[in-house]
Protein backbone atom coordinates (compact mmCIF):
# COMPACT_ATOMS: atom_id res chain seq x y z
CA UNK A 1 0.00 0.00 0.00
CA UNK A 2 2.28 2.58 1.08
CA UNK A 3 4.64 1.99 -2.36
CA UNK A 4 1.20 2.32 -3.99
CA UNK A 5 1.06 5.60 -2.65
CA UNK A 6 4.70 6.80 -3.12
CA UNK A 7 4.15 5.97 -6.95
CA UNK A 8 0.30 7.62 -6.91
CA UNK A 9 1.55 10.80 -5.23
CA UNK A 10 4.35 11.99 -7.75
CA UNK A 11 2.18 11.61 -10.29
CA UNK A 12 -0.30 13.95 -9.10
CA UNK A 13 1.77 16.51 -8.28
CA UNK A 14 3.11 16.34 -11.82
CA UNK A 15 -0.39 16.10 -13.61
CA UNK A 16 -0.95 19.66 -11.35
CA UNK A 17 2.10 21.56 -12.59
CA UNK A 18 1.51 20.60 -16.07
CA UNK A 19 -2.50 22.14 -15.79
CA UNK A 20 -0.74 25.03 -14.01
CA UNK A 21 1.32 25.50 -17.03
CA UNK A 22 -1.63 24.65 -19.56
CA UNK A 23 -4.01 27.39 -17.69
CA UNK A 24 -0.97 30.02 -17.67
CA UNK A 25 -0.51 29.46 -21.52
CA UNK A 26 3.39 28.38 -20.97
CA UNK A 27 2.20 26.47 -24.05
CA UNK A 28 0.93 27.80 -27.18
CA UNK A 29 -1.41 25.91 -28.84
CA UNK A 30 -0.78 24.19 -32.24
CA UNK A 31 -0.65 27.18 -35.00
CA UNK A 32 -3.31 25.16 -37.05
CA UNK A 33 -6.30 25.56 -33.72
CA UNK A 34 -8.35 28.30 -34.21
CA UNK A 35 -8.55 30.14 -31.26
CA UNK A 36 -11.89 31.10 -29.56
CA UNK A 37 -12.68 34.07 -28.35
CA UNK A 38 -14.66 33.14 -24.93
CA UNK A 39 -14.97 36.53 -23.56
CA UNK A 40 -17.85 38.33 -22.91
CA UNK A 41 -18.62 41.65 -24.46
CA UNK A 42 -18.61 44.94 -22.47
CA UNK A 43 -22.03 45.95 -23.41
CA UNK A 44 -23.56 42.58 -22.01
CA UNK A 45 -21.79 42.69 -18.89
CA UNK A 46 -22.99 45.98 -18.47
CA UNK A 47 -26.74 47.03 -16.88
CA UNK A 48 -29.07 48.66 -19.02
CA UNK A 49 -29.06 52.57 -18.61
CA UNK A 50 -31.27 53.55 -16.06
CA UNK A 51 -35.02 55.21 -17.21
CA UNK A 52 -34.21 59.51 -15.81
CA UNK A 53 -36.02 59.70 -12.43
CA UNK A 54 -37.99 62.86 -11.87
CA UNK A 55 -36.91 64.24 -8.25
CA UNK A 56 -40.08 65.70 -6.56
CA UNK A 57 -40.80 68.98 -5.81
CA UNK A 58 -39.63 69.89 -1.92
Amino acid sequence: MRRRLLMIVPAVIVLLLVAGFLSLGAFPPHPHVQAVDHAVPMERLAPPPAAPVALPAL
